[in-house]
């Protein structure tokens, strides 16, 4: 998907597809892709009768509100405090590339150059989820880091190949950090990793979110001024 969702996205925006137009035909495309997911999964094996209820008993199942209060609870933690600010970085990075660097590129280009960032990104994360096993995940983070800030040097040159070196550079910090903050958080939070990764989706949520709002509140104060 990374790889036929930008070519095919900047396919139609080449075209003069608006932008209404290209969603709707996305939503289409992923709608088959979910009924047809759907479709080759097989219903579980139903247990016995005396098994079931042990099951159930087992897993704990657990109401939403429950669900909700054990992700704000994990906040009052100290490495929960001190994860906050990579996961900020991460908001920063998923709204920029997906947000500013677009408008950056222009039409002409965008499906190429995003395909090139889905393409790095795959290939970097089945490497570097090994990689950090052998010199740690402090070091993959901040080669992740450097990959982004390279990529920020690479896309102010203003130069087609740049945009494309600054796409697979993204693509590198993004699975860097995607890899090694997710099993972080499983690591830390082994007996309550629903909890954690909901935290974890939750902070990048609303930081990639603030990261849109400041990049149009920025774009629009320089058309103003």
């Amino acid at each position: 998907y990374q790889l036929v969702g930008p070519l095919l996205s900047g396919a139609l925006l080449a075209m003069r597809v608006p932008f209404g137009g290209v969603m709707v035909v996305l939503l289409v495309i992923a709608l088959c892709a979910i009924a047809f997911g759907l479709s080759l999964v097989r219903e579980p094996h139903t247990p016995e009768a005396g098994c079931g209820v042990a099951t159930a008993a087992a897993s704990g199942t657990q109401s939403l509100s429950e669900r909700l209060l054990q992700v704000v609870l994990l906040f009052r933690e100290r490495n929960m405090v001190l994860l906050v600010a990579p996961n900020v970085f991460y908001g920063a990075l998923e709204s920029f590339v997906f947000g500013r660097f677009p408008e950056i590129v222009g039409l002409e280009f965008i499906g190429w150059v995003m395909a090139t960032f889905g393409v790095s990104n795959a290939a970097s994360s089945i490497v570097l989820g090994r990689l950090s096993d052998r010199v740690g995940r402090k070091r993959v983070l901040y080669g992740g880091g450097l990959a982004f800030i390279a990529g920020v040097s690479a896309a102010a040159v203003g130069s087609v190949r740049f945009y494309f070196a600054a796409a697979a550079l993204f693509g590198v910090a993004d699975a860097a950090l995607t890899t090694q903050l997710s099993a972080i958080f499983g690591v830390l939070w082994p007996a309550n990793r629903e909890a954690a990764f909901g935290a974890f989706r939750c902070v990048l949520s609303l930081a990639t979110a603030l990261g849109f709002v400041l990049s149009l509140a920025t774009s629009t104060a320089v058309n103003v001024g």
